[in-house]
């Protein structure tokens, strides 16, 4: 599994960027880099390895529930709700989506 992890698309900028506790780590050399914490905890952890950006109408249409959140005013957008808890879910952003 490692192996198939370490292929995924990775964006070492953008994660340090959007897990402010991995760049902590990593500073404090718990980790080595942000790529090592993917493969053996981020991915584990359901963390996006990279932005994904998310097809808006797709995405509510396949997902009526986040649309009447939206409607509701939880979340501002389909992307929103994608990068807060979508991705975890394992919902897709878009038709045939694969890392």
């Amino acid at each position: 599994m490692a192996k198939r992890i370490e292929n995924l698309k990775f964006d070492e900028a953008w994660y340090l960027a959007k897990y402010p506790d991995v760049r902590d780590a990593v500073k404090r050399g718990i980790v080595r880099s942000a790529r090592e914490h993917y493969v053996l905890y981020g991915y584990y952890e359901h963390r996006m390895p990279t932005a994904i950006l998310v097809n808006d109408r797709w995405y509510l249409e396949q997902y009526p529930d986040v649309a009447e959140a939206m409607r509701r005013g939880v979340y501002k957008s389909a992307q929103a709700h994608f990068d807060a808890a979508g991705f975890h879910e394992g919902r897709m952003p878009y038709p045939n989506f694969k890392l």
